[in-house]
This record gives structure tokens, C-alpha cells and sequence, in this order.
């Protein structure tokens, strides 16, 4: 079988986010076209990202609303893990990338994540000194196993968090330009409104002087 590579995007499931979802469908549509359509499948998280894939063209493979708290965080990286090792047990996959937000921090702006899930990057975990080998109580292959699970669902799990304070941050930031918006409006419309009421004072007086002098 040919070669597949899954592709998850994490993106919003409530309005009012600026440009929120197509960044991240933008960044998506890149690495789809390198890839190519035809061996990529894309898990899409977010109602509303949902909605931009289809304007996009973008073809979506699975679905599934976003958390909108992060006590739904857990359930959520359980479901999406669940799909993803489905998925995997076809032997077809060989690559899986999850591209998402990331809110703004005291070293870095707001921005994009994109992160290989597999291959198993293993520079990531350097090999301890250790004088003596750990005890473990499972065969090797069934802890690797259950060590690779846990690893996909903290790393799900870390992702979804990450995107659900990008999308509040991004909601805020968006409220807060709106709020800007409004308030110069209302300045341009009350300067615009006395300048109006100053033009009909002045007109008034030159009526009531050209009456006066009639």
C-alpha cells in the first residue's frame, strides 16, 4: 500500500477569532500540496475551522468539535487517539504532524506549532547514564507499546491545551479591536455631530443678525 501521511489540525470551535482558523488551514494547505492530496488524510478538530476547510476546498477525513474548557481536554485527546491508532493499524501511515496554535508567552508572539507525532523523534529524549538498567514488569515490547500510547495522548492532550488559550487569546484580542473600533467610531461620529450642531449655531445667528438688521 502507498505511503500515507495524517495530518491533524487543530482549530476553533466558536466565532469571533480574526483570522484564527485560516492561518492554521493555510499552513495545512501547504503541507498538504507537498504531500499530495491524494496520500494525506486530514483529522480536523473545530467547528468553525470545519467550516473554513470546506471554503478552502480542503478535504476532511474526520471531524470532531474542539473542547471549549480544558476539563474536556482529556476526553477529547482520548477520542482523537483513539482515531489516530485506527487509523495506524493499516501499516500504511508512516508520518503523522498535528499543526496548531499556540498562545502568546513572556518569550515568544503567538503562533504556529507544527509538530511530527511520528516518526518517533527520539534527539527529543536522550538515553540516561544510568550504572544500572531500570526493572520493569512488562515484556519490553508491551511497555514500548503502552510508553508510545501515553506518549501520543500527552502530546495530544498538550497540543489541544496550547490551542484552546490560542483561540481564547485570539477571541480576546478580537474583542479588544472591536472595542477600538467602536470607541473611534463614536469619537469621529460626536466630533462629526458637533461640528454639525456648531455650523447650525452659526447659521442661526447669521439669520437672526440679518433679521435684526432688516
Amino acid at each position: 500500500a502507498a505511503e500515507r501521511h495524517i495530518v491533524i489540525a487543530l482549530c476553533a470551535e466558536q466565532g469571533f477569532v480574526g483570522g484564527f482558523n485560516s492561518r492554521i488551514l493555510k499552513a495545512v494547505a501547504e503541507r498538504i500540496a507537498e504531500e499530495g492530496a491524494e496520500r494525506t488524510d486530514l483529522l480536523l478538530v473545530g467547528s468553525r475551522g470545519l467550516a473554513v476547510a470546506d471554503e478552502m476546498g480542503l478535504a476532511v477525513a474526520w471531524s470532531a468539535p474542539m473542547a471549549e474548557h480544558v476539563d474536556q481536554v482529556t476526553s477529547l485527546a482520548n477520542r482523537l487517539a483513539d482515531t489516530l491508532f485506527e487509523r495506524l493499524q493499516g501499516g500504511a501511515v508512516t508520518q503523522v504532524t498535528t499543526i496548531h496554535a499556540r498562545p502568546s508567552s513572556d518569550s515568544a508572539p503567538a503562533g504556529l506549532v507544527e509538530q511530527t507525532l511520528m516518526p518517533f523523534d527520539f534527539s527529543r529524549f536522550p538515553p540516561a547514564n544510568r550504572a544500572n538498567p531500570p526493572l520493569i514488569h512488562l515484556p519490553a515490547p508491551d511497555l514500548l507499546a503502552r510508553l508510545a500510547d501515553e506518549y501520543v495522548f500527552a502530546e495530544l492532550c498538550e497540543a489541544l491545551t496550547l490551542s484552546c488559550a490560542a483561540e481564547n487569546e485570539a477571541r480576546m484580542r478580537a474583542m479588544v479591536a472591536a472595542r477600538d473600533n467602536v470607541e473611534e467610531r463614536l469619537q469621529d461620529l460626536t466630533a462629526q455631530a458637533r461640528l454639525l450642531r456648531q455650523e447650525q449655531i452659526t447659521e442661526e445667528v447669521i439669520e437672526l443678525a440679518a433679521g435684526s438688521t432688516a
